[in-house]
């Protein structure tokens, strides 16, 4: 009777154990999975070479008001600013509200970059966490998380593809509490180089990015789950 009622406590610890490794290894995830956003989104934002090739894609030169090497110089002006240089708009010749408004953004990617961290270390400690108490899919729940993050990602790519006017304006209501991102381009430069197009496309480089890194991050799972049923037999 004894060893009966320990072999029945051994199995159901043994259950609640895995179901709390699997809760464990399922926030982990979605934290990765949140980090893995981030990263391509602060990778691709603060990308001056990036802006400059998409600019003269959008062939903008022609009403910005700026030759190309002034462009250039802006557009690592611009990069370098959001990557945490508070003076590399110095000299650059941005009106108060266009100032104003990068300062906004100045703000919005420091902390983009300290979510980005956390997520990303708490991310990877709570997944590892689950995985050695015994969670026994993680590329399943690994799926199952990145699957519901693409399903909003789709949506908003087919809301940018119906009309990448309306999620600009929504996205930066969203983002920002004043409306100084309504620039003027009759007398804000920063609204002449950096046209709608290149916003779409810059969303278009993020969500491959994230799907790339989606698919190692899968691939690295299902090596894990296969080495350890090979471990077991």
């Amino acid at each position: 009777m004894f060893v009966q009622r320990q072999m029945g406590f051994e199995f159901v610890w043994k259950m609640v154990k895995n179901r709390i490794a699997g809760v464990i290894c399922a926030v982990g995830m979605i934290l990765l999975v949140c980090a893995l956003l981030l990263l391509p989104l602060h990778i691709v934002g603060t990308d001056g070479g990036l802006y400059y090739r998409l600019q003269l894609r959008e062939g903008i030169l022609p009403e910005a008001g700026v030759t190309e090497d002034e462009l250039r110089s802006v557009d690592g002006a611009l990069a370098a600013y959001l990557s945490g240089d508070r003076g590399a708009l110095d000299d650059v010749p941005f009106n108060d509200i266009e100032r104003a408004h990068m300062a906004d953004c100045y703000y919005l990617f420091a902390l983009l970059r300290r979510v980005l961290l956390m997520c990303a270390i708490a991310g990877v400690l709570l997944t590892a966490a689950g995985i050695i108490l015994g969670a026994r899919t993680p590329d399943r729940t690994f799926l199952i998380c990145a699957a519901a993050f693409a399903g909003m990602l789709i949506i908003l790519a087919i809301w940018g593809c119906v009309d990448f006017a309306s999620l600009f304006d929504r996205f930066h209501r969203v983002l920002f509490s004043n409306d100084l991102w309504l620039l003027n381009p009759e007398t804000d430069l920063l609204i002449r180089i950096c046209p709608e197009g290149m916003f779409a496309s810059m969303a278009v480089r993020i969500g491959l990015y994230w799907l790339g890194s989606m698919t190692a991050l899968y691939i690295l799972f299902r090596i894990i789950v296969r080495r350890r049923t090979n471990a077991e037999l």
